[in-house]
């Protein structure tokens, strides 16, 4: 017959044994989904973005522009071309595919005020000009 110290030493073992064999099968698990030869794929983008912006030469000043709900001042003004979708001082917004309704009104005097439709297409960036 065991003795108690004989049998803790034997759960022990046991116990020892156990979590090593635990331990083995979660590290083979985890680099078993790793490859060496894959990339990781971003995610497909259904967005597209749109940038309003007003012309250098039209004399136009700081302009809110309304898109969902969501306000942006346009602070700057540009050359031909007009700027990249994101950049400072212009009003970009980021959607799914589709047409939406916007509104823009000129902070300052005159007061001017547009309004209409843009499209966004996935992964384009449109510009759309507000005219003088």
């Amino acid at each position: 017959m065991k003795t108690p110290v004989q049998m803790n030493l034997d759960n022990d073992k046991v116990m020892n044994t156990s979590i090593k064999i635990i331990s083995s099968i979660l590290i083979l698990a985890f680099f078993s989904h790793c490859s060496k030869n894959e990339d990781p794929k971003p995610a497909a983008s259904v967005n597209g973005q749109v940038v309003f912006w007003t012309h250098v030469d039209d004399n136009i000043g700081n302009v809110e522009v309304t898109l969902g709900g969501v306000k942006q001042t346009i602070t700057k003004v540009i050359g031909i071309g007009g700027p990249a979708c994101g950049q400072s001082g212009f009003a970009t917004y980021q959607n799914a595919n589709g047409s939406y309704s916007f509104t823009a009104n000129e902070i300052t005097t005159p007061f001017r005020k547009w309004s209409g439709n843009v499209s966004f297409t996935t992964d384009k960036c449109a510009k759309f000009q507000l005219l003088k």
